[in-house]
């Protein structure tokens, strides 16, 4: 069977709008998980940390609480970039970012429920 330009060109408009769909999903799904993700940290930033920040002393409740603030903003802006340059390194058989994914929500889950108590 004898395949021909026109032929090569139909495969990739398929292939393309196969993997257009598969994307779409991903993307609509990692949505999902982010919309979720922050309004987790959103209702523990507004509503958890300033009441417990309070119990500890709350006298100063406004201060410590921008220090904290402050502090974790500091890291995340260092931290982000650092960990997005050794992921671009990571090669491992779950791909590059899947093993930092991972271990990123396994110390996000140790954080919230050492944090519940």
């Amino acid at each position: 069977m004898l395949h021909t330009a026109s032929d090569s060109g139909r495969w990739a408009m398929l292939l393309a709008d196969k993997v257009r769909g598969r994307t779409s999903v991903l993307m609509a799904s990692l949505a999902g998980v982010t919309l979720a993700v922050y309004a987790n940290y959103a209702g523990i930033l507004s509503a958890l940390l300033p009441s417990q920040v309070e119990e500890i002393d709350p006298e100063n409740k406004i201060t410590n609480l921008a220090v904290i603030v402050s502090v974790s903003a500091a890291f995340t802006i260092i931290a982000q970039p650092l960990i997005g340059a050794l992921s671009d390194r990571t090669r491992s058989r779950l791909g590059r970012r899947a093993p930092w994914m991972l271990a990123g929500s396994l110390a996000a889950a140790a954080f919230l429920f050492a944090w519940a108590d």
